[in-house]
């Protein structure tokens, strides 16, 4: 049986909502019941980042799901708290609503509780993205859980280093 969740539009906050656990020196969410709605490891100091990260966060270019096994250079993670519907009650619930952001810019978006186990868990050994100065390989597993319904969880593969900056064209 497929647990597959019906997303209920809600308002956005005002303005952006600070997280609540420190992970090495950077904010998480940290549960879905929390008052934070939202976190984004993407460093956003210019016009420019704020076009790139909303994109990656709006726009997003695959579904998880549509890539199981395959391997991922993750480089940076978007995660904000949506209203769903549970599919076996009915009832309305909190639940993660996750974009991984590959080093190459593709985007990944999930609804998975398991997806999001598995990120605080990466975020509690590995520190949380904007800490990196390299991208963590994962794959996307499907599996079962207690109760016969399926989820996501990552697998992380190994580390790469980020690309090195292009050198400047040089001067005549």
């Amino acid at each position: 049986m497929e647990n597959e969740y019906k997303i209920t539009p809600q308002a956005a906050p005002a303005a952006p909502v600070p997280a609540v656990v420190d992970v090495d020196g950077a904010a998480m969410i940290a549960d879905l019941s929390s008052a934070v709605m939202s976190y984004c490891s993407m460093q956003i100091e210019s016009v420019a980042d704020k076009v790139k990260a909303y994109n990656a966060m709006a726009n997003t270019s695959d579904v998880l799901a549509e890539h199981i096994g395959e391997e991922i250079p993750l480089r940076h993670v978007y995660v904000e708290v949506i209203e769903c519907e549970n599919p076996a009650t009915g009832e309305k619930e909190k639940c993660p609503r996750i974009v991984l952001i590959a080093s190459d810019g593709r985007t990944f978006q999930a609804v998975s509780r398991g997806v999001f186990g598995s990120l605080k868990q990466i975020f509690n050994i590995f520190g949380t993205p904007e800490t990196w100065d390299f991208a963590i390989v994962i794959k996307t597993r499907r599996v079962q859980t207690r109760k016969g319904y399926y989820t996501h969880t990552l697998e992380a593969i190994g580390t790469i280093p980020d690309a090195p900056a292009p050198a400047a064209p040089p001067k005549k």
